[in-house]
């Protein structure tokens, strides 16, 4: 599954060529995109990623939502640049396994074959930052092949949420973040 804005930085094309590489080794696999798609994602799809099935299921409910990541297998994050996704912090406390691109932000969250597996992105001077489609392919390959490389990573995801991304754990952090500050100020 796929969440979150369709934008060139939030990594979706890199994502549908990943999918049609690891289709293309002979897996049988499918997406489901929520979010506001652009007008022409569709056609995009159906031209340059013809056989690929993906789903746009358009803007979607919290509920809606949360019963889309309980259906789905794996969750997919392709961020060129994030700082805090909440994507991810919900991919976490759903249990999925997650593949994560390693750029700021996300590196940060996840360690890698631990709780997420983490596709390096390399730098073009033509194109800036782009993800490694190639090792992404093989991710959700691999995903899709182990089950309990799947269901470890999930539990490692979820035990992750519990640690540091509860709503009491961020108000906790927050609040000392904040007390922190002030006595720095005070001294």
């Amino acid at each position: 599954v796929y969440v979150g804005a369709l934008s060139r930085g939030k990594g979706l094309t890199y994502i549908l060529e990943a999918l049609r590489k690891a289709q293309d080794s002979g897996l049988s696999i499918s997406l489901d995109v929520a979010g506001y798609p652009p007008p022409n994602l569709e056609r995009l799809i159906r031209e340059k990623y013809l056989g690929l099935k993906v789903v746009l299921r358009g803007m979607l409910e919290k509920e809606e939502l949360m019963n889309l990541y309980k259906e789905a297998h794996i969750g997919i994050i392709a961020s060129l640049q994030e700082q805090c996704s909440y994507v991810a912090i919900e991919m976490a406390m759903m249990s999925l396994p997650i593949i994560t691109t390693a750029v700021d932000g996300l590196d940060e969250i996840f360690e890698d074959e631990v709780n997420a597996l983490k596709v390096p992105v390399i730098f073009s001077r033509a194109k800036g930052l782009l993800p490694d489609v190639d090792y992404m392919a093989q991710c959700i390959a691999r995903l899709a092949k182990d089950k309990i490389l799947r269901e470890k990573l999930g539990v490692n995801a979820r035990a992750l949420y519990l640690r540091y991304y509860t709503l009491d754990r961020m108000m906790q952090d927050t609040k000392k973040l904040y007390s922190d500050i002030l006595d720095e100020h005070t001294l």
